[in-house]
């Protein structure tokens, strides 16, 4: 376990990297909630980050990748906010089940096997997500029979010709103008090259040695008439 948040902790959890650890990166539980940006979760045994009972945080631009089930799971209550995170490389990015409600917008949703994953009775919003890859499914819908499912505006992930014949309420809205959504770089820049060290003083040959012109006593300047 990378970072287990549970009871009603809120913290500010910024920069870190939560790899290869036996389950999951991050861990919610009971109504934690709180902030979790800029973080690298990657390659953890089981997902990235799994919000459980009524946790609540918000992920915002955090880089989830390389895990066998999912990069980030909402289950059993769960809601709070996702937005502008990068999942990539993961069995699937985003898994919305039980009754859990995130809020899910501009995320950037790469090379997944499946994009968006929502079953049981899952619902809450999704807008402005960027699914790409070759071989991604975009997203499944797995819902129960009367279940609301999540509802959407131009979402890049939702197929409405793919959505079951209940749930999945899609919102009319105008195109945004950013649409297409950058996709982040989850790798971070480089950092300059150390300036070399500056070069020793050359030292001058024998033969370039300043001349000795002995001790000779010059002549006496005569003096004016």
């Amino acid at each position: 376990m990378g970072l287990l948040v549970r009871g009603q902790a809120a913290p500010q959890v910024t920069g870190n990297e939560m790899a290869e650890n036996g389950d999951a990166g991050i861990l919610l539980m009971g109504s934690a909630g709180g902030v979790y940006q800029q973080n690298v979760i990657r390659a953890n045994a089981g997902t990235g980050v799994r919000a459980e009972e009524t946790a609540a945080p918000t992920l915002e631009r955090n880089t989830v990748d390389q895990h066998p089930q999912a990069g980030v799971t909402w289950t059993a209550e769960a809601a709070g906010t996702l937005t502008r995170n990068t999942l990539r490389g993961n069995a699937t990015g985003l898994l919305v089940k039980e009754n859990a409600a995130p809020q899910v917008t501009e995320n950037a949703l790469i090379d997944n096997r499946l994009g968006l994953h929502y079953k049981g009775r899952a619902g809450g919003w999704a807008s402005r997500n960027l699914c790409q890859g070759a071989g991604q499914i975009a997203a499944r819908f797995e819902l129960e029979a009367g279940a609301p499912g999540p509802s959407y505006d131009y979402d890049g992930c939702i197929d409405p010709s793919t959505l079951p014949t209940e749930g999945a309420v899609a919102v009319p809205q105008t195109e945004p103008e950013s649409w297409p959504l950058p996709v982040p770089d989850p790798k971070p820049p480089l950092l300059p090259e150390p300036a070399a060290d500056p070069a020793p003083p050359t030292e001058l040959p024998e033969s370039s040695a300043a001349p000795d012109f002995g001790s000779a006593e010059l002549a006496p300047v005569p003096a004016a008439p």
